[in-house]
């Protein structure tokens, strides 16, 4: 009877031992479940500043895209119109100088018309 008394009392100092030592082990698995769920919080907080960060660039990309097509248009025009003024210019122009009848009009002469 003594000897399992004594052996009731080691196996119950063994459990206590075991119990003793799941919950240590129970309290350092949440302080690391905890410390984790901080990490990810930490990652989660950066990973949603980084999405905010990319869809504004998207948006001014965009926005970028959309002033160059613009200027590109405006650029195209305006070498159409430089080109269309170009050939205008390079057309002879007949001069219509309506005559006076009350004047005489005589030829200028080339001698004696310098600067004075």
């Amino acid at each position: 009877m003594a000897a399992a008394e004594e052996k009731h009392q080691q196996e119950s100092k063994t459990n206590t031992k075991q119990l003793s030592k799941l919950k240590s082990d129970q309290t350092d698995m949440k302080h690391e479940n905890d410390e984790q769920k901080k990490q990810i919080a930490t990652v989660t907080k950066k990973l949603k500043k980084e999405k905010k960060a990319y869809e504004k660039e998207v948006k001014q990309r965009k926005a970028l895209e959309i002033k160059v097509d613009q200027l590109q248009k405006e650029l195209a025009a305006a070498k159409a119109t430089a080109q269309a003024n170009k050939q205008t210019a390079q057309t002879p122009r007949k001069t219509t100088v309506k005559k006076d009848p009350n004047v005489t009009h005589h030829p200028p002469s080339q001698v004696g018309t310098g600067p004075i």
